[in-house]
């Protein structure tokens, strides 16, 4: 006879983001060691942050942008090197704040990756497509290939 034993660390955590309760396990949240959310639902730490009516750690915070950090945790801790998490698809308008509930959320060095990527897209996109980047931010039509599979783009600009 088995008898199984749940992890304790994947004991089920429900979080109240502006009044929208989104629901994890205790190691997403505490894969980013030394983050703010991490820190929260630590064992010895259940005390000293704001709750809901319903004991839920409520967090004042953009119930989407948070749901976008909350499945790139989800991601991280299933990727590999050869398989790594892709980083969240954001449209421009939300970079800055992403960026901050990122910093605010102790996640700066989890998410390194980001911060790359988002400070200066152009100059990404112009590595990527052999490009120079002021073609990029000029008003010139650009055609650029990638590859879908992570290979190589084309040249055929």
């Amino acid at each position: 006879r088995i008898a199984l034993m749940a992890d304790p660390s994947d004991d089920i955590i429900e979080l109240s983001i502006r009044g929208h309760v989104m629901s994890t396990t205790r190691a997403v949240l505490c894969n980013a060691e030394d983050s703010l959310l991490a820190r929260m639902v630590a064992d010895s730490a259940d005390a000293g942050h704001q709750r809901d009516k319903d004991g839920r750690i409520f967090m004042d915070v953009d119930p989407v942008l948070f749901g976008r950090v909350l499945a790139f945790l989800r991601l991280k801790r299933l990727a590999t090197p050869d398989s790594p998490a892709p980083l969240p698809c954001l449209h421009r308008d939300v970079w800055d704040e992403y960026a901050g509930l990122v910093k605010y959320l102790g996640l700066e060095k989890f998410m390194d990756d980001f911060a790359v990527e988002c400070s200066n897209i152009f100059q990404r996109i112009a590595e990527l497509g052999c490009v120079s980047q002021h073609r990029l931010q000029s008003n010139d039509l650009v055609k650029i290939k990638m590859s879908s599979t992570g290979g190589v783009p084309s040249h055929d600009y």
